[in-house]
């Protein structure tokens, strides 16, 4: 069989945001059912699949109770769980050169195939006495060692700013900082770890000496 099918993709590939409300369509072909076979930790034991819901493809209820739950598929209904299980996605990526915030070159895919997007899972239903099969987006670590470092430096930068009230000259040197902290992490906002080969923490904001001067005359802090 042969079926159209749209998905809800997120604003960007494997970054959990979904506030553009993007979807993707794509072609799902192949048999029509799918029979899986799971144990109590929902793992795939048998597969089986065909064009026709018969007694032949599917479990007999003596194969049936040798697994704690077993699965139908209909592509017809989910197109989109058999394409994950059936279709060995292309591998013909367009990629367009996108410019990090350091002047490195990420190249970006522009045609993902529905694999990239999500991972096909299996979860008990809401009654827990089946299972069910689903699809999980992926999703990536989205923090470098450059938000890591920068975090850090203005966490403390904060901690005293929150636990001392410094005179005029000393307090404007502290919202100096944070401003300079603040204004670095919204640069790289969406420098993700999968855009770059190495990055260069050289470039990161450092506490100014003075304020750490400042600090370490003071009471220290938990």
């Amino acid at each position: 069989m042969q079926k159209e099918f749209t998905v809800n993709i997120p604003d960007e590939l494997w970054v959990d945001s979904w506030e553009d409300e993007l979807t993707a369509t794509y072609t799902y072909e192949g048999p029509r059912y799918f029979y899986a076979g799971l144990d109590s930790g929902l793992a795939v034991h048998e597969l089986r699949y065909g064009d026709l819901e018969s007694e032949a493809e599917a479990f007999t209820e003596e194969e049936s109770n040798k697994y704690a739950f077993t699965v139908i598929i209909d592509a017809d209904v989910n197109p989109e769980l058999a394409h994950m299980i059936y279709v060995h996605d292309h591998e013909d990526h367009v990629f367009e050169d996108i410019a990090n915030h350091d002047g490195s070159i990420y190249k970006k895919i522009t045609n993902p195939c529905l694999k990239d997007i999500y991972s096909l899972e299996w979860r008990m239903t809401n009654t827990a006495d089946a299972a069910e099969a689903y699809l999980e987006p992926i999703y990536k670590n989205t923090e470098l060692v450059l938000h890591k470092i920068a975090k850090s430096r203005l966490n403390i930068l904060k901690k005293y700013d929150n636990a001392y009230d410094f005179d005029t000259e000393d307090q404007a040197k502290v919202d100096a900082a944070i401003a300079t902290f603040n204004t670095y992490l919204e640069s790289i906002a969406t420098a993700y770890p999968w855009k770059y080969i190495s990055v260069d923490e050289t470039e990161i904001p450092k506490i100014p000496a003075s304020l750490q001067l400042l600090f370490n005359q003071l009471p220290e802090l938990d």
